[in-house]
């Protein structure tokens, strides 16, 4: 947890510099996302979260965030494939998407 809380503050400090206020969040993690979701609510930032690769293409074509954090093994499809659909797609492949993966 302590390392998914680093990595969030450092993103966080990032999104700052860019004026990203609409963050999707994808990731299949209960804790994980419970945690992400808590730190960058608690720093203002609206977050919408979604569950799998597909989930997130479809939320990301919906609702176009400004920043797409991913995690990158997930069932239904995985960060990979996602973020290849998403940089396809002419409408989404300019929101910046970070890669997100647990450390064993």
């Amino acid at each position: 947890m302590e390392q998914t809380a680093a990595a969030v503050a450092a993103a966080a400090g990032q999104f700052e510099q860019t004026g990203a206020k609409r963050i999707l969040l994808v990731e299949d993690d209960a804790a994980n996302q419970y945690t992400i979701e808590f730190l960058l609510k608690g720093e203002g930032y609206q977050v919408t979260v979604a569950e799998n690769g597909r989930e997130g293409i479809e939320r990301a074509m919906a609702e176009h965030p400004d920043v797409i954090l991913m995690d990158m093994m997930m069932p239904v499809m995985g960060g990979h494939e996602a973020t290849r659909v998403l940089k396809e797609a002419a409408e989404l492949r300019d929101i910046p998407v970070i890669a997100l993966t647990a450390a064993p």
